[in-house]
This record gives structure tokens, C-alpha cells and sequence, in this order.
């Protein structure tokens, strides 16, 4: 084989780099290759956070605080009132 056509089969079956030799057809790749994408895809679900099925928007957020001093002390006594509205993304049908 001359050097053109040698260039030619890994470009062909192996893609672009010659380095990456393996003896399977262009398109299908070895199953070590496939399981290793088959279970990243499960630890990337894993470690993703879910989605949340509702959006929160914040209305309202209150805070009254008192400060007073006993015993030599200073006490701070802090309430906290958020009014929220909740949007849920499923169907709700009335009965």
C-alpha cells in the first residue's frame, strides 16, 4: 500500500486522527466506549440536581427587629415574614 491510501483508511474507518486506531467500522464505536458513556450518563444524572416543578416568586419579605440590653447583654430579637407565590407546572383539573 502507498502511503496515500494508507492516510486514506484511517481518515475512512478511523476518523481523523491516526493515533486512535481501533478495528471497528466508521459509525459504531467498541463496548467498553458505550458502557463507559452508558454509566457517566447515570453518575452525571446522579449528581445533577433535580428540577423543580414549581417557580416561587417572592411577593412580599417583612423583617421587624428589636434590640434591647439585659443583663449587660445586648439581645436582638429578629421576624422574618416572606409571602411567596408558588407556580406549578402540572395540570390541575377542578372536580
Amino acid at each position: 500500500m502507498s502511503r496515500w491510501s494508507i492516510r486514506t483508511y484511517y481518515t475512512d474507518c478511523m476518523g481523523d486522527d491516526p493515533k486512535q486506531s481501533t478495528n471497528t467500522p466508521r459509525g459504531t464505536k467498541p463496548l467498553m466506549r458505550n458502557l463507559g458513556e452508558f454509566f457517566g450518563h447515570i453518575i452525571h444524572g446522579i449528581r445533577t440536581p433535580a428540577k423543580p416543578k414549581s417557580q416561587t416568586h417572592e411577593v412580599r419579605r417583612d423583617t421587624e427587629e428589636t434590640t434591647r440590653h439585659e443583663n449587660g447583654q445586648k439581645i436582638t430579637v429578629r421576624r422574618t415574614t416572606i409571602e411567596e407565590i408558588e407556580v406549578s407546572d402540572e395540570d390541575v383539573h377542578p372536580n
